[in-house]
């Protein structure tokens, strides 16, 4: 019998393979290149979103340019909140503090040196179910508008993540059994924040033991 064919496996020669992993590292080189030219002295807008998760809500920011284009997104919690939102996206598309132009969907000019929880709350306009699904994910809740204060949903949701958020409510709501209780519940320290006569209260100085 005749010995078995061996088939040949046609492979470029290595010129050519070096020649096309040149040309596609070239590639890549402009587009980064390119992403940090439109990023000199461009207008970017940025939008606030909440995704909704199992496990939580994650907060995100998301810059575009004018005709839509997305250029990025900073998502964030509330161990980063503070974060100046002009360094971090001067850091994602690689120019400087200066070279960027925020504006809010409106049009009207976003200041740069807001914290990413700042600009997140500024984006919302008031819009009371964005800023509860944004205590929901763990927004700090001295970053909600005063009005919010008072809001008992609100404030239940944000004693519940961080029992010292208390200190933030409304008096009203300082006194509130409830929510006092939740607060304590997540951290005997908040119960400094309720009301006189709740801090005499034995069944919440031993919650808060």
């Amino acid at each position: 019998a005749s010995a078995p064919q061996a088939t040949e496996l046609l492979l470029p020669p290595l010129e050519e393979k070096t020649i096309a992993a040149n040309q596609a590292r070239t590639q890549l080189d402009r587009k980064v290149s390119d992403i940090a030219v439109d990023a000199r002295n461009v207008t970017v807008v940025l939008n606030a979103k909440v995704i909704c998760r199992g496990n939580g809500n994650k907060l995100l920011l998301v810059a575009s340019k004018p005709n839509g284009k997305q250029l990025c997104t900073l998502g964030f919690s509330a161990q980063n909140e503070s974060d100046v939102l002009g360094a971090r996206l001067a850091d994602r598309l690689q120019c400087t503090l200066e070279d960027i132009i925020l504006l809010r969907p409106d049009g009207e000019e976003l200041d740069a040196r807001l914290g990413l929880g700042e600009a997140w709350v500024a984006l919302q306009d008031g819009r009371r179910e964005a800023l509860l699904a944004a205590v929901r994910g763990g927004l700090g809740f001295g970053l909600i508008p005063e009005d919010f204060t008072a809001d008992r949903e609100v404030v239940l949701a944000a004693v519940s993540l961080d029992g010292e958020a208390l200190r933030h409510a409304s008096p009203a709501l300082q006194a509130d059994h409830q929510v006092v209780f939740a607060a304590v519940e997540q951290s005997g320290r908040a119960l400094r924040h309720a009301a006189p006569e709740l801090r005499a209260n034995p069944r919440l100085a031993l919650e808060a033991a």
